[in-house]
């Protein structure tokens, strides 16, 4: 499985932002770290992921996606729920 961290920008178009969060959250294992940033563990590339999301964001904003599988990370002031999803996750 990828863990993949994935940020955007979107235009204040509150239903394509409840759009993404649906499909984010549709994958079984996600962490929402801020409001437009998440990792998401799957067995789908970067690319799929881009491609999944564009079609909801289209010409309203921004994507990332990074694969961070096995990546050394570290936070500050990130909730602590969060922090342990990517002890197990990311």
């Amino acid at each position: 499985m990828n863990s993949l961290f994935i940020t955007y920008t979107l235009e204040e178009d509150s239903n394509a932002l409840q759009e993404v969060n649906k499909l984010l959250k549709s994958y079984p294992n996600w962490a929402k770290l801020f409001r437009h940033t998440w990792i998401i563990q799957t067995a789908k590339s970067t690319c799929q992921v881009r491609d999944e999301l564009s079609k909801i964001i289209s010409n309203k904003g921004k994507i990332l996606v990074i694969d961070i599988t096995y990546s050394q990370w570290a936070t500050c002031e990130v909730d602590r729920k969060v922090v342990e999803w990517m002890k197990e996750y990311a």
